[in-house]
């Protein structure tokens, strides 16, 4: 993995207290970068997991390679999305 970005915490999560893990099953195309992006788990989660596959679109992977060719492959990625409390300054 070259680069996996922290999605944002999806504000209409936060205000009704939505919180889990989201499961994607993520295709990485020969270049390293995603194509086909599927929810495996966490589907009852909508803005988390709009939240999710929008930060793993933007990843970045080294790819793999059969019989020295960059190949496709497919990677698991959870995500997991927990409310903190509020921190008093």
């Amino acid at each position: 993995m070259i680069y996996l970005p922290v999605p944002e915490y999806p504000p209409a999560a936060l205000r009704s207290g939505e919180h889990g893990i989201v499961l994607l099953e993520l295709e990485v195309i020969e270049d390293g970068s995603v194509g086909v992006v599927k929810t495996i788990s966490g589907e009852e989660f909508t803005e988390l997991v709009r939240a999710a596959v929008e930060a793993a679109g933007r990843s970045r992977f080294k790819p793999v390679t059969s019989l020295g060719r960059p190949a496709k492959t497919r990677v698991r990625v959870p995500y997991d999305f927990q409310l903190r409390p509020a921190r008093n300054p």
